[in-house]
């Protein structure tokens, strides 16, 4: 099974959040990680953000940090990030993925795989990804057979 035919709800997502300081974000990452909400998540420090806030052209210093995580389990990120986020308006936002390296998106499956088995009782996601890696295992070990 290849990338494309995977389930909507089965594909990654980046999901992008800001906070006050890359210590939060470090903290607030590590516990998605750790409790298998995300494959990864990546923070850059130091950026610099220019908004309006309560009618106030606003300028600051903040930490982004990119969430990676199947589709499936986007609501359920970004419900814990908002529940662990220290300032009120918790920023949150979900970007889904057209298109990326099979190898790397077989890698996000794989890294929350015991969170969606856990998550998920019916067997819908076990067998699509089941039949998702035995392909792309299949199609790796043809393509160094043919190399």
């Amino acid at each position: 099974m290849r990338l494309a035919q995977l389930h909507e709800n089965d594909k990654p997502v980046l999901i992008y959040s800001t906070f006050p300081s890359a210590a939060e974000a470090e903290r607030i990452g590590g516990v998605l990680v750790d409790r298998g909400l995300a494959a990864c998540v990546n923070i850059f420090d130091g950026m610099t953000s220019i908004y309006i806030w309560e009618g106030k052209r606003e300028r600051g210093t903040e930490a982004a940090m990119l969430i990676k995580t199947p589709k499936v389990l986007a609501s359920q990120v970004m419900a814990e990030v908002r529940k662990l986020h220290p300032t009120p308006t918790r920023p949150c936002w979900c970007c889904r993925s057209s298109d990326g390296s099979e190898d790397f998106m077989r890698w996000i499956a794989e890294q929350t795989a015991s969170r969606l088995e856990r998550t998920f009782s019916t067997s819908r996601w076990r067998r699509g990804f089941s039949a998702w890696a035995r392909g792309r295992r299949y199609a790796s070990t043809s393509r160094r057979a043919s190399a």
